[in-house]
């Protein structure tokens, strides 16, 4: 058997382990398109990490603050979220780690919009969750006009939320600590 260009005897955890370190992983596949798609709605991008595709509306860009530290590559501290990890695509508002008084401006904000729930973890608040059933994993999604277009259409499907969201925090943001 041929492993990294030497001919030796393997054992089955070693095959696993170098199929699985070497097999294409759809998610990094995939973040170029969701990042395509949020352009396409008139959003910008935001940190993005494998699975998880970010954004903030162009009013919300040059106002949320940048205090998260131990959180997102930019440090912001609030971001919509789309998470592509499970069977189900999922809208999030997300809280990042950071500034506890501008946390706790941003957290009051959004709780003022139907639909927030108690976040279940200190350090990421997740606000909103959304779900829709687009499973990236899905072969169908090979197809990259479907998928792009999906998700897509999801996106502007929750315009009223993210406006409405968008809203909210524009109400507080002469509190936020620069």
């Amino acid at each position: 058997l041929s492993f990294h260009g030497k001919t030796e005897e393997i054992n089955h955890k070693e095959a696993i382990d170098f199929i699985i370190e070497n097999k294409p992983d759809k998610l990094l596949k995939v973040m170029p398109i969701a990042v395509e798609a949020i352009n396409n709605c008139g959003y910008i991008p935001e940190t993005q990490n494998k699975g998880y595709a970010r954004f903030l509306p162009k009013e919300l860009d040059e106002i949320i603050p940048r205090s998260g530290y131990g959180g997102w590559k930019n440090q912001e501290a609030f971001l919509f979220e789309i998470s592509m990890w499970s069977k189900n695509t999922v809208l999030k508002t997300v809280i990042g780690p950071g500034d506890n008084y501008n946390r706790e401006v941003l957290r009051k904000a959004l709780i003022k919009v139907p639909g927030a729930l108690e976040s279940k973890t200190k350090m990421w608040n997740t606000i909103h969750s959304i779900k829709k059933g687009i499973n990236i994993q899905n072969e169908k999604y090979n197809d990259v006009d479907l998928l792009r277009t999906e998700l897509c259409n999801f996106i502007k499907e929750q315009k009223t939320f993210i406006d409405k969201v968008t809203e909210e925090i524009l109400k507080v943001k002469d509190e936020f600590k620069r």
